[in-house]
């Protein structure tokens, strides 16, 4: 098999892999995965997170969930364009959180989620060639669109609430999470950059690629094996993969097509063969995936909001909303009734309870910031209410905590693998700083929602988006020395969780 002619084989010496491929089998590829996951809902997909300052010690987080992405490549060489398309599943997050007072840390106090429904996606569109190029990470293990110059974006309708937030992530940031890989055997492959070019005056029928170990060039191959109907050739470097001058096919030979392609789209049909100084092909065929559709991402058909929320005994009513509103919906308050639940007109309102009987009596003279309640006078440091709302055979609830007595302590979390880790905190005014509950001495319950918490402090969501927490100091079994927070997951990542609740910036 011939290939192209060249000045200098040692200009191609950075790449680890180069090939000469279809446009479009790279652009067919694409849209055959995204037409079977383009609406699933996985831990690979990319997350739209922001955090922003609301003043009065209060924090706004947004969170949106894409879909797996459909790229597709234009031009010829010249003026060159990658465009993405991506799904948004479900509807828009809102978290709400207060700065604890004293402590570096936040409670989060409401979350709501907006209905989402239909179709609805949007397009980011950006000058490719050497203004574009892919990266994979090991460490994180997500394969990564980057740009240079701005981007432009199309939304289809019903994304009008969140229009802003998108193009202002992806403005700034200038990336995007594709997919994610499992890590190659090759520690050569641990770092590196794609480059994409269609080759100048083809009619846009090819474009070149080129896999680089420098995460800073922006060189495309020189030379690379012709590619033919049905079959496409891959260049490895022997200088990256030793094996080859064996004879030996690289360990990572199908998992590198999943550095450009959706993965497991091409599998390897034939033995290395030498075609450079340092180069050997080797052939490809197409790996058909099923047209079948996957099943879409789970998606509630109501939403009642507030999600969830923890207020303080007297608190302000709230508006609780149904989306998509519907005249036939019943309306019921469960749970310890503690508060009310009132109908005006269309709208329906909920009132925490103003006052708790008995009124709880406080310990003044201990060493902490915020004096704790007795036991004795109050037998439970939180009361729960839940609004159910039927609209024939689908149900949506409201979880809302009320807090009897004055929290004590602050609830901090961090990641876990893939799961969260809490932990409980004071400020002791006699030692002048923060101290940690010991794990040993802490009782943790989950007022709300359905997750489990281990003795270690782990969490376990279960099938609802939001669990509410309260960790209870044991060491003063006649004092309510306590902590609260809502923890939005698995609706949000467990990264994002910790990183708000930290204080973090994370986008």
């Amino acid at each position: 098999m011939q290939q192209h002619s060249v000045d200098s084989e040692d200009a191609d010496s950075a790449f680890a892999i180069k090939c000469r491929f279809i446009q479009s089998y790279f652009n067919h590829d694409w849209a055959k995965r995204f037409e079977r996951t383009g609406n699933r809902s996985s831990s690979e997909n990319a997350r739209v997170w922001q955090q922003q300052d609301m003043g009065g010690r209060m924090w706004e987080g947004l969170f949106l969930e894409l879909g797996f992405p459909k790229l597709s490549y234009s031009g010829n060489g010249t003026n060159d364009e990658l465009q993405v398309r991506r799904n948004v599943l479900g509807g828009l997050v809102r978290v709400l959180a207060a700065e604890y007072i004293g402590m570096a840390g936040r409670v989060i106090r409401m979350v709501e989620i907006e209905a989402g429904g239909g179709d609805r996606f949007f397009d980011i569109k950006v000058r490719a060639g050497v203004k574009a190029h892919l990266e994979y990470h090991a460490e994180d293990g997500h394969v990564h669109l980057h740009w240079d110059e701005p981007a432009r974006f199309e939304f289809s309708s019903g994304l009008e609430d969140v229009e802003n937030l998108l193009e202002e992530q992806y403005s700034r940031v200038k990336k995007m999470v594709l997919h994610k890989l499992d890590a190659p055997v090759n520690a050569y492959l641990h770092n590196v950059r794609i480059n994409l070019q269609a080759l100048p005056d083809n009619n846009a029928q090819y474009m070149l690629i080129g896999v680089l170990y420098s995460a800073s060039s922006t060189k495309v191959p020189q030379t690379y094996p012709l590619s033919a109907a049905y079959n496409v050739n891959l260049g490895f470097n022997e200088k990256y993969f030793t094996g080859l001058t064996l004879g030996l096919a690289p360990a990572d030979k199908n998992w590198v097509l999943g550095l450009f392609l959706p993965p497991g789209s091409w599998v390897m049909s034939g033995r290395p063969e030498k075609y450079e100084t340092t180069f050997h092909r080797c052939s490809y065929s197409s790996n058909s995936l099923s047209g079948v559709n996957e099943s879409r991402a789970s998606a509630a058909a109501w939403r009642l909001n507030p999600a969830s929320q923890i207020f303080a005994t007297g608190a302000r009513r709230i508006l609780l909303t149904l989306s998509p509103a519907a005249a036939s919906a019943q309306w019921a308050l469960e749970g310890e009734a503690l508060g009310t639940l009132e109908k005006e007109g269309a709208d329906y309102y909920y009132t925490p309870p103003v006052k708790m009987n008995p009124t709880a009596h406080y310990n003044e003279g201990t060493e902490l910031q915020v004096a704790p309640a007795y036991r004795a006078s109050v037998s439970n440091p939180v009361g729960v209410d839940k609004i159910k709302v039927a609209v024939g055979n689908d149900v949506a609830y409201s979880t809302l905590v009320t807090n009897k007595v004055f929290p004590t302590h602050l609830i901090r979390v961090a990641t876990s693998g893939a799961q969260l880790k809490l932990t409980l905190w004071y400020y002791s005014n006699r030692e002048g700083k923060e101290l940690q509950v010991p794990a040993n001495d802490i009782t943790w319950r989950v007022v709300a929602g359905d997750g489990v918490v281990s003795e270690e402090g782990v969490l376990t969501p279960g099938v609802d988006p939001c669990s509410t927490v309260v960790g209870i100091d044991e060491r003063y079994p006649d004092e309510w020395r306590w902590g609260i927070t809502i923890l939005p997951f698995p609706l949000i990542g467990a990264e994002y969780v910790a990183s708000f609740i930290q204080g973090e910036a994370k986008s």
